[in-house]
């Protein structure tokens, strides 16, 4: 690492610089980046799961993150609207809209159902197939 421009001292040796803040790539950024979020949602009235760190929820929203993707859950597009804006003011994010794949696991909202609950299908057709191939049964 090169000290900043500007900086200078008679003897490299021995010298100590101190960041204020993480730089992304290095091993600890992913946490302080975690960490930032944790108290940023907590602050904004979540809940953290006791069993999965990586679940939020409130009354409205539900929230799960993996690395630096989050995937929010709410019966009313209007309550993950206000998470978002909320947000705005600690993060750069952007919005990609509704999803159909998510860590290999394929997701499709169906019709409600006959009591008005909307439903979600959760499937893993590229596990399923290797599967079958790594077991030889295609046939």
């Amino acid at each position: 690492m090169e000290l900043p421009r500007g900086y200078k001292f008679d003897t490299k040796e021995d010298c100590v610089l101190k960041l204020k803040k993480s730089f992304y790539g290095l091993k600890q950024a992913r946490l302080n980046w975690f960490l930032h979020l944790q108290d940023s949602l907590l602050n904004r009235g979540f809940s953290q799961s006791e069993l999965d760190p990586c679940l939020f929820y409130s009354e409205k929203v539900i929230i799960l993150i993996y690395v630096d993707d989050a995937i929010l859950f709410a019966k009313d597009k209007s309550d993950i609207d206000a998470v978002l804006q909320s947000l705005e003011t600690d993060f750069n994010f952007t919005d990609e809209g509704d999803f159909e794949t998510y860590l290999g696991v394929q997701v499709k909202q169906l019709d409600n159902d006959k009591n008005g609950k909307s439903r979600l299908s959760l499937t893993q057709p590229q596990l399923i197939n290797k599967i079958i191939k790594a077991l030889d049964l295609e046939n």
